[in-house]
């Protein structure tokens, strides 16, 4: 996908300004799978290119974004992995945990069958 990247800058005496802006491509693979109200995501495979400068107002003078930007993705999808390796339990919202009570055994995964996206619940007075 195609992302573009802002930086503004301020301090205690000025606005926050535009100081750098990058468009890049942004490739990775994420398998995530719903299950009762807990989604279940792993991203693999990150990479940036193509990345190009559209604004430089503070002259930068990198010249291998693609190979610093990837470095970085890196570091945030190591991050989100770990953090996230039990899942993202959406039922700590009372509002959700509500609608979790009468959607019960809710699925949606790719994983059941290739190329094929699976879904399905139960409604609370389902037997």
């Amino acid at each position: 996908m195609k992302v573009t990247l802002q930086f503004t800058c301020s301090n205690a005496t000025t606005q926050p300004e535009l100081a750098l802006e990058l468009e890049m491509s942004l490739m990775l693979v994420l398998n995530a799978t719903f299950d009762k109200f807990v989604i279940y995501a792993q991203v693999s495979e990150q990479s940036i290119s193509d990345t190009q400068v559209l604004v430089d107002n503070v002259g930068m003078f990198y010249h291998d974004y693609d190979q610093l930007l990837t470095s970085v993705i890196n570091a945030v999808v190591y991050d989100f992995n770990t953090t996230h390796a039990k899942g993202i339990d959406l039922t700590k919202n009372t509002t959700v945990k509500f609608v979790a009570g009468l959607l019960r055994q809710t699925l949606l995964t790719p994983f059941e069958k290739d190329q094929f996206l699976f879904g399905g619940f139960r409604w609370i007075s389902d037997l």
